[in-house]
C-alpha cells in the first residue's frame, strides 16, 4: 500500500512538471505572435498554443486521478459477487446501459427471438451455471413470461 501511494505521488509530480513545461511552451509561443507579422505564421502559432492547452488539460486531469485510490482486490470482488448473487436487481433498475451490460455478463449468447412464440428460454453464461442455476431462471420476466 506505501509503495502504491508512493508511485502515485511520483506519478502526479513528474505530471505537474510536464503541466509547467507545458506552460512555459504556450508563454513562448505568445511571445513569439507578439513579434510575428505573418497572418499564416500566427495562425500556426495559434493551433499549436490550442493543442498545448488540451494536452495541459489532459496532465491536469490525469494528475488529478493519480492520487484517488484504487479498489483494492476485495472491494473489486465484493461488486462481482453483489452482480453474481442477483443480476435481476440491476436489471429492474431500468437504465438501458446497464441492462445491455446485464445481458452481455449473464447470457452466453444473443437472446433467441420467435416471431409466434416470443424470446426463446435464454442460455446463461457458464459462471451461472457452475453456480448453480439452470438455464433462464435467473430471469423472472424479460418482456413475455421468458418462454
Amino acid at each position: 500500500r506505501e509503495m502504491r501511494i508512493g508511485r502515485a505521488e511520483a506519478n502526479k509530480k513528474a505530471l505537474e512538471a510536464q503541466m509547467q513545461e507545458t506552460e512555459d511552451q504556450i508563454g513562448k509561443l505568445v511571445n513569439r505572435i507578439v513579434e510575428a507579422s505573418n497572418d499564416r505564421a500566427i495562425g500556426a502559432i495559434e493551433n499549436k498554443i490550442g493543442e498545448l492547452e488540451q494536452q495541459k488539460l489532459i496532465l491536469a486531469e490525469k494528475a488529478s486521478k493519480s492520487t484517488q485510490e484504487a479498489p483494492t482486490l476485495n472491494e473489486n470482488l465484493e461488486l462481482a459477487w453483489a452482480f453474481l448473487a442477483n443480476p435481476y436487481n440491476i436489471w429492474k433498475k431500468g437504465i438501458f446501459d446497464l441492462k445491455r451490460l446485464v445481458l452481455k455478463l449473464v447470457l452466453s449468447e444473443p437472446l433467441a427471438y420467435d416471431r409466434n412464440e416470443g424470446y426463446r428460454t435464454p442460455h446463461t453464461a457458464l459462471v451461472f451455471s457452475a453456480l448453480g442455476g439452470n438455464s433462464g431462471q435467473n430471469f423472472p420476466d424479460l418482456g413475455n413470461g421468458g418462454r
